[in-house]
């Protein structure tokens, strides 16, 4: 029987729920994978796909694949064409573009690349630049950003999982609902550890604001999972 994620550890199975659990994280049993056909545990009760790997080979992805294929390849009429020529004409007209009919020579366009040469590339305090690169930098945190994540990063049913969990909102109370978009956030700040526990929801300002003072932000959303 196959598992939807690595790493599980102290999975107990109860008689009376007939539900697998590993501390207060439930366990679906899926009687078969659409795909491969094997039993797996999931913590989606709907979960479809035991693996990545045989949710790309469904039937379902493919087909949809094939459509978009489809839609992308499909060469254009000529009345479509005439439609979007239509559309088009005018955009480029002098009172829509303050560029329209201007040419740059060869020696204008020379000019302008050597003005522009080193931009953004801290060439105007240069000192600065190296002393505040890799660990000079105080928010440096010996390149564990590189790291990969686990493998069930990749599952996209189990990020979901998560969010129905934390009931998809952000989990920071003190949040200012600057951003509707939402992430799964690694509360200890290891990516390899992709325990539920270790993981909760919060929308994309208050994941960016975590990168700083990261012992406070560890504390207090060890507290609200703990909860």
């Amino acid at each position: 029987m196959k598992i939807c994620w690595d790493g599980l550890e102290k999975l107990q199975y109860s008689n009376k729920t007939k539900k697998w659990y590993q501390g207060t994280t439930t366990f679906y049993y899926i009687e078969h994978c659409e795909t491969c056909h094997d039993p797996f545990l999931s913590q989606n009760k709907n979960g479809k796909h035991c693996t990545n790997i045989c949710f790309a080979n469904s039937e379902n992805n493919k087909k949809q694949a094939s459509i978009n294929g489809s839609l992308n390849n499909k060469p254009k009429s000529e009345e479509h064409k005439r439609k979007i020529s239509e559309a088009k004409k005018g955009t480029q007209c002098e009172d829509r573009n303050s560029n329209y009919g201007n040419y740059w020579s060869e020696k204008q366009k020379k000019e302008q690349s050597e003005k522009l040469k080193g931009n953004g590339l801290g060439t105007k305090r240069p000192e600065h630049s190296l002393k505040m690169y890799g660990s000079g930098n105080p928010n440096w945190q010996g390149g564990i950003s590189y790291e990969p994540y686990c493998e069930v990063w990749k599952d996209n049913e189990y990020k979901y999982s998560i969010r129905d969990r934390d009931s998809n909102k952000c989990q920071n109370p003190y949040c200012n609902e600057n951003s509707d978009k939402l992430c799964i956030h690694h509360i200890n700040y290891n990516k390899k550890d992709c325990h539920p526990d270790n993981l909760i929801t919060l929308c994309f300002s208050c994941n960016a604001k975590a990168n700083f003072d990261r012992e406070i932000w560890q504390v207090l959303y060890e507290k609200i999972r703990n909860k």
